[in-house]
């Protein structure tokens, strides 16, 4: 799991973010109602923060894309690849689900994961499924609020630190842990 030592070694090794899972369902639920699940975190009161702060984004649920998008292993996704009626269905379900999600962030940006484990046995589906819904999300952007695109990590982290830096409000440092 993640800890003080493993932030700040990683930021000693030059990362500049950190993305983890794998914590309390208590604090991560406390943390999604104080919009803290990203945050600078100052790992080592020994060491200097330009060295030992690093970026820090927990996984609110797990890695994973969410299961109705798994176009490899859920039949429902598949058949959406080729029926326009199901994507379009499935695309407003994935602004529903942004929606929620952007609840828990304190920027307009929202991750969600696009993979897990043995996933992209069949890309082709995968990336077709997914440009569909690409696609139809961005079609329906005024009426439902949500636009849609592939992103590196990196990228995220950019337009987190650009938006930020625009709105003169750094990411704070994390809540202290639930009782």
């Amino acid at each position: 799991g993640p800890s003080a030592s493993q932030a700040v070694l990683q930021a000693l090794q030059g990362f500049d973010a950190w993305f983890f899972t794998r914590i309390s369902g208590d604090e991560v639920e406390a943390r999604k109602k104080a919009r803290a699940l990203e945050f600078v975190w100052r790992a080592s009161s020994s060491l200097l923060p330009n060295v030992s702060e690093i970026f820090a984004h927990v996984f609110e649920s797990y890695y994973c894309m969410p299961h109705e998008f798994q176009f490899e292993w859920n039949p429902n996704a598949s058949a959406a690849v080729t029926n326009a009626s199901a994507m379009l269905a499935l695309a407003k379900h994935l602004a529903n689900v942004t929606r929620t999600r952007s609840g828990w962030f304190r920027t307009r940006h929202v991750l969600i994961p696009w993979g897990c484990d043995y996933m992209y046995q069949d890309a082709n589906l995968t990336f077709r499924g997914t440009d569909q819904l690409i696609d139809v999300v961005n079609a329906h952007t005024e009426q439902w609020g949500v636009r849609a695109r592939y992103g590196t990590a990196s990228e995220y982290v950019a337009a987190l630190h650009a938006a930020a830096t625009a709105a003169a409000a750094p990411l704070p440092p994390p809540p202290p842990p639930p009782p």
